[in-house]
């Protein structure tokens, strides 16, 4: 199936949000964020706290086709907590001095994002080993809810609408992550590789983010 998904926005918040407004208040932010710019900053006033951007390190985007709809599952692994913003979940963060956390975003939504609409499914997200992803869950209350990916459902997700969630995997701090994932969608299991972002034409990237390319390898595709 050729084509894809056009607009992806490089950075949302975690939840369920429509894609032209979480590209409009990115544009906002980032005209606010120039117009501080050319003010004169005020002394600190205490210690501060330097913050790190997180970047995408490499990804894959798997299309799901299930009876007439299809969905894009994006899977970006992160240098670092990315969805929710700052303060992050602890879920996202904590670990033993044994364990080093590897980061994650996904989205799901449909494959042209004005036009089409994904399915619901249900989907389960695993390690190399088998250790199951935790999942940021944003609630309308605060705190966010951290759970495992296992029987977890992603909704269906309308025209111009996606849903996102920040994902984390803990890890041995001496090893190294082997570069697939397991994904079973509704009892469908597929081994997918994440393919790592380059500054060339067949690599994966997200900023601007790219399409899903039949052909490539970060563009796998389950029937279910």
């Amino acid at each position: 199936m050729a084509g894809g998904r056009r607009g992806w926005p490089a950075r949302v918040l975690s939840r369920r949000v429509p894609v032209l407004a979480a590209m409009l208040a990115s544009i906002a932010a980032s005209t606010f964020l120039a117009a501080c710019s050319q003010a004169t900053p005020p002394p600190p006033s205490g210690p501060t706290v330097e913050t790190v951007q997180a970047h995408t390190v490499a990804g894959t985007i798997l299309r799901i086709i299930k009876g007439q709809a299809s969905g894009d599952l994006r899977i970006s692994e992160e240098s670092g907590p990315d969805a929710p913003g700052p303060p992050y979940p602890a879920c996202l963060t904590k670990h033993s001095h044994r364990q080093r956390v590897v980061n994650f975003d996904i989205n799901w939504a449909g494959i042209n994002w004005t036009t089409d609409a994904a399915p619901a499914v249900t989907i389960t997200i695993t390690g190399p080993d088998g250790s199951a992803l935790i999942a940021n869950e944003p609630r309308a209350n605060p705190p966010d809810l951290c759970r495992t990916v296992r029987e977890f459902v992603l909704g269906a997700e309308g025209k111009g609408w996606q849903l996102v969630y920040g994902l984390a995997l803990k890890e041995s701090s001496h090893a190294k992550l082997p570069p697939y994932l397991w994904v079973t969608v509704d009892g469908h299991v597929k081994k997918i590789r994440l393919s790592r972002v380059c500054n060339q034409s067949n690599c994966f990237q997200d900023d601007p983010p790219v399409d899903w390319q039949a052909g490539t390898s970060y563009s796998p595709e389950l029937i279910i």
